[in-house]
């Protein structure tokens, strides 16, 4: 279960439609960026997430880097913490290294291997960053070296997923896909804000980590939770992620808290 936990200064405990736009951006960019970082890409007893990662961050690196979009500058610090995190932490490879060992092992012929699945993730990360694809596909073309027919066949599959039709590149496409549909279905539910009130100590950080199952919010016998905060269950996932926001602007976001970030936030006063 993950839950997904951000705080408002707010004068009326209720849903705010620019807040609800928000959290679906921040929450979809931070679970997509987990999967791709998590996925396992194993070929014929060949395991190639290292290389693969180090090419994602380098390729979004570049690109988050050199686009005239203005990312809220939380946002893209978080980011590009991430993705500097992972190119750093690799210093043995290189972008030719890994594209040399990525097309050393071929999975149809010639034609498709995991630039393609690459290519894919990065331009859904794109959109929902705003970015406009087409100024960064020149640089991912140089990027992961792809020809021309290469490049006009791996946009047609990132269009239309279901006209691929070959079992090996589905094989690592389903995957992706359903993380996708199950994104989709989730950001479809409809909200219902329920408020929990009481007085000071009286057990509702308690109440909602018994509903939850776990001790996510800062429970103590004095004034604790300081800050109004809404509680967002996502069963298919396995972490707490979340933002604080002061003024309607991001001011924090975390991607694995711990109890001791639930904390600062809460004691926080901008937020």
């Amino acid at each position: 279960m993950k839950i997904v936990v951000y705080n408002r200064l707010l004068l009326v405990v209720k849903m705010n439609t620019d807040t609800d736009e928000l959290r679906k951006k921040v929450f979809c960019i931070i679970n997509s960026i987990d999967f791709c970082f998590n996925q396992k890409l194993i070929y014929k007893r060949n395991d190639f997430s290292p290389e693969y990662l180090y090419l994602f961050s380098s390729v979004l690196n570049v690109i988050l880097k050199n686009s005239n979009i203005t990312l809220d500058k939380i946002l893209y610090d978080f980011l590009s913490k991430i993705i500097l995190n992972e190119v750093q932490g690799h210093p043995e490879l290189n972008e030719k290294k890994c594209i040399n060992r990525i097309r050393s092992h071929l999975i149809i012929g010639n034609q498709i291997e995991f630039r393609y699945l690459l290519l894919s993730q990065i331009s859904y990360i794109l959109k929902l960053l705003e970015i406009p694809m087409e100024p960064s596909l020149s640089v991912i073309q140089e990027k992961l070296n792809f020809s021309n027919k290469q490049f006009s066949r791996i946009k047609e599959c990132i269009n239309n997923p279901e006209s691929i039709k070959d079992k090996k590149l589905l094989s690592f496409y389903k995957p992706y896909l359903s993380f996708l549909d199950s994104l989709a279905a989730y950001n479809s539910l409809p909200i219902v804000n329920v408020g929990v009130c009481a007085i000071m100590s009286a057990g509702k950080s308690s109440f909602i980590n018994a509903l939850l199952g776990y001790d996510y919010l800062p429970v103590r016998n004095e004034a604790t939770t300081a800050r109004i905060t809404s509680v967002y269950d996502n069963d298919n996932s396995q972490k707490l992620i979340g933002f604080t926001m002061h003024n309607n602007q991001l001011r924090n976001i975390g991607n694995e808290l711990l109890e001791k970030d639930v904390n600062s936030w809460n004691a926080d006063t901008e937020v």
